[in-house]
């Protein structure tokens, strides 16, 4: 090993390894080889059982058959059941009587978490079935929220051709609406327009008749109203305020609008004054504010009415009537006690009128003729639609006051003061507590002096009712 290595000696295995074309070309060489030797690996002991050895055996005895060989198997097969396979043939067999069924459930509830263990299969399958429900039931309530919310964002993004749409509906049946009430109206104005002509021609010869009538020593006490103008309540009131004014009486707002509520509600008013006189002189100017024609009955004259233009007209007389008739009485009186035996089977309200501070002053000319019709229309149209139950309370507690005394409120009484004091309630600066006041001093004031009752039942609510009290005073 010492030796040194001759030029033409064999190269080491490792160096031919690394240069195999010259290890191929070479000639074998002479001396001695030599050859880099690893350290052999110590194989893990293989433990020697029978099977082992009984492979051993068979792989020396026999040749090893080719891949993919038919090989001869002389073993023989068996089919091995398993244990549930064995006890569910015997639990089919053993199921077809009571008794055996009875000890087989018995043995197997026997054992340790059987009982537990059937419980939870049973409520499993319960379970399963609820939950497969309500699963039904998400899945029909997601599949309504998708086609909603499909719907939702189809309604979004139609809305605006959708507003357009209904937009332009609207706006082509309000024009319409709106072209045949241009429509109606024309009519009706050239309906009314032709009415007004005939209606002015035939007043104007009803004129050119009374003056002829007048020239031949006709009906000296006559009434024909005027054609009635459409004035508003606000202005009517201010001339009623105006003439009985400047003839010396105290009237403020509320009170000359009761004026004009009792004149378009009932058909003959009770003036009651200082003096007789005074009671005449109020009638006069209250009928030249609403441009009224007037005629003085006193002593009971006839009356000639021709009917026609809608204006107010005035008959001043002495007592109260019975007999229906078209136009308005007026009685003038010193007292708030009614005058007249007429009282009893047709009572009228009574308005009491206060003699004012102020000298008073020539008459003014009378105003221009008012239209009935439309003043009862102004003061529906501002009227209350129900009492407050306090006023109610009040009416109903009177009633029955006036009914423990011998002295019932009629019912046709009763309504009128009822009507009354809707429309004044309603229309009055001083609304339903003015209204109360000058109601109970025009309509039971009176009756309870008429029939001599006892107004002791006011007595709680006079401080609040200054005009009732003053009139129950005797002032």
């Amino acid at each position: 090993a010492e030796q040194p290595i001759h030029e033409g000696a064999e190269q080491p295995a490792h160096e031919e390894a690394e240069n195999p074309e010259t290890a191929a070309g070479a000639k074998q060489g002479i001396g001695t080889p030599i050859y880099v030797v690893s350290t052999k690996k110590t194989l893990p002991g293989v433990t020697r059982n029978h099977l082992n050895a009984t492979v051993d055996r068979m792989a020396r005895d026999h040749q090893m058959e080719a891949l993919g060989a038919r090989m001869e198997d002389a073993s023989q097969m068996s089919k091995v059941d398993s244990p549930l396979d064995i006890f569910r043939r015997a639990l089919d067999t053993i199921w077809f009587g009571e008794d055996t069924q009875r000890q087989a459930v018995g043995y197997l509830l026997s054992k340790p978490c059987a009982a537990q263990l059937i419980t939870r299969i049973m409520t499993a399958s319960e379970d399963d079935a609820v939950a497969s429900a309500m699963n039904r039931q998400l899945l029909d309530m997601e599949a309504e929220r998708l086609a909603l919310l499909m719907q939702l964002d189809k309604a979004k993004a139609d809305k605006d051709s959708l507003f357009s749409q209904a937009l332009a509906q609207a706006e082509t049946k309000a024009t319409e609406k709106l072209a045949q009430l241009e429509k109606q109206s024309a009519k009706s104005a050239e309906a009314a327009a032709v009415s007004q002509g005939q209606l002015h021609a035939l007043l104007e010869e009803r004129d050119a008749l009374i003056r002829e009538l007048e020239q031949l020593g006709g009906p000296q006490r006559l009434l024909a109203p005027k054609e009635g103008a459409k004035e508003s309540l606000r202005i009517t009131s201010q001339r009623v305020r105006k003439h009985l004014g400047n003839a010396g009486f105290s009237v403020d707002a509320d009170e000359s609008l009761h004026l004009l509520t009792l004149l378009a509600l009932c058909p003959q008013v009770q003036l009651k004054a200082q003096t007789f006189a005074d009671g005449v002189l109020a009638a006069q100017n209250l009928a030249a504010a609403v441009g009224g024609e007037t005629v003085k009955a006193l002593t009971g004259e006839a009356i000639t009415y021709l009917p026609g233009g809608g204006g107010v007209a005035v008959a001043i007389v002495s007592e109260g009537q019975t007999a229906d008739c078209a136009y308005t009485r007026l009685i003038p009186a010193r007292e708030a006690c009614p005058k007249g035996s007429a009282y009893t089977l047709d009572p009228w309200p009574c308005a009491a009128l206060q003699t004012g501070d102020s000298v008073p002053m020539p008459p003014l000319p009378k105003e221009e003729a008012i239209s009935m019709p439309h003043l009862k229309v102004t003061l529906d149209e501002g009227s209350m639609d129900n009492l407050p139950e306090e006023i109610m309370h009040l009416l109903q507690k009177a009633a029955a006051a006036l009914k423990g005394q011998g002295a019932p409120l009629p019912l046709a009484l009763f309504e009128a003061l009822h009507h009354y004091l809707l429309l004044a309630g309603g229309n009055m600066q001083g609304g339903i507590a003015a209204a109360l006041d000058l109601g109970l001093c025009a309509f039971v004031i009176p009756h309870i002096l008429y029939y001599s009752a006892n107004a002791d039942f006011l007595a709680p609510y006079l401080h609040s009712l200054p005009r009732t009290s003053r009139v129950l005073c005797g002032s």
